[in-house]
């Protein structure tokens, strides 16, 4: 705003040219020379000065509006403010959807609580798709698996993720007949996959670092499985495996999904998991940005919450199998 707006604003407040130049440390001729030039510049008389000094109409509307820019510009510098320090803003983050329906309950809305003028736009993609996403700009964060390192990535390793077997109990029950409760505590210790190479699948579908890791077990052992369906969201797959009957590979990080999933279906639709047998190679998990580029103190706080919440769901080994 300019010099003659907050001089006329002044006089308005006081209704004193000798009291608004006191304020503004000039002399009242200086300021009655601002509020001379101002109305010679809107062309309109903005003060009467006799019997006493009261404001015009035009005057009136002058200061109603000079107010309300005010008021703009007073929330202008407090939000370019907010941006500096961080505390305004959005982030792009990628993550696949299995993992965001875990990890965004449990960080969001503390996130949201420390920073509630920064507004976070989820994208679910698998990490290759990701990798090309980040290195053009369009994502500022993802949680990768197996991420190619490159010198252009800023990594922070999680951690390792177990894979498991997931079964249905009526599966369980084709395969093993009335028993199979009994075999639960013999698989807890681990599924060989060659015992199951001639039931169904259901299997992540294409770019897919989990189907990638099973792929390279299978070719290694020499084990065949039939994937009958190749499908990307988890939840679809959950439930497909449940009602299919058909088996399934899902990361640690999943397992609270499994568990949720079993306290509200039938007995015959319940889905038990297991380690897998044989199976010595993680999914290395990491959070991934661009090095050489400025991080907000909102991006480097979400970094932290995600990388808590991941250590915590991959640090404890679940009781199994699962229900």
């Amino acid at each position: 705003m300019n010099t003659g707006y907050e001089m006329f604003l002044l006089v308005c407040e006081e209704m004193s040219f000798s009291g608004a130049a006191r304020r503004a440390f000039v002399t009242q001729q200086c300021l009655s020379d601002h509020i001379r030039r101002l109305e010679e510049r809107v062309g309109v008389r903005l003060f009467e000065r006799r019997p006493r000094l009261q404001l015009t109409p035009a005057g009136q509307t002058l200061r109603a509006s000079l107010l309300q820019m005010q008021a703009l510009e007073e929330e202008l510098n407090t939000r370019l403010g907010q941006y500096n320090a961080g505390l305004r803003g959005e982030v792009r983050l990628g993550i696949n959807s299995g993992r965001a329906s875990v990890l965004l309950p449990r960080v969001f809305p503390a996130f949201h609580a420390r920073f509630p003028h920064v507004k976070l736009f989820v994208v679910n993609r698998e990490t290759r798709e990701m990798e090309k996403m980040l290195r053009e700009g369009e994502l500022d964060l993802f949680l990768g698996l197996n991420t190619r390192l490159e010198e252009s990535f800023h990594v922070q390793p999680l951690g390792l993720e177990k894979l498991y077997l997931m079964l249905p109990a009526a599966l369980l029950e084709q395969r093993f007949g009335g028993s199979w409760p009994d075999r639960l505590e013999a698989l807890s210790g681990g599924a060989d996959l060659r015992d199951f190479q001639d039931i169904p699948f259901v299997e992540r579908g294409e770019p897919s670092t989990t189907a990638d890791l099973i792929r390279q077990h299978c070719l290694r052992t020499g084990v065949f499985i039939s994937n009958m369906l190749n499908i990307n969201d988890f939840s679809n797959q959950l439930e497909l495996c449940a009602l299919f009957p058909a088996a399934g590979i899902t990361p640690r990080m999943i397992l609270p999904r499994v568990s949720a999933h079993n306290l509200n279906c039938p007995p015959e639709c319940r889905l038990y998991v297991f380690p897998i047998r044989g199976l010595e190679t993680s999914l290395r998990v990491d959070l991934i940005r661009r090095s050489g580029v400025s991080c907000p103190a909102f991006l480097a706080a979400l970094e932290e919450m995600l990388a808590r919440e991941v250590s915590h769901l991959n640090g404890q080994e679940p009781r199994l199998p699962l229900p």
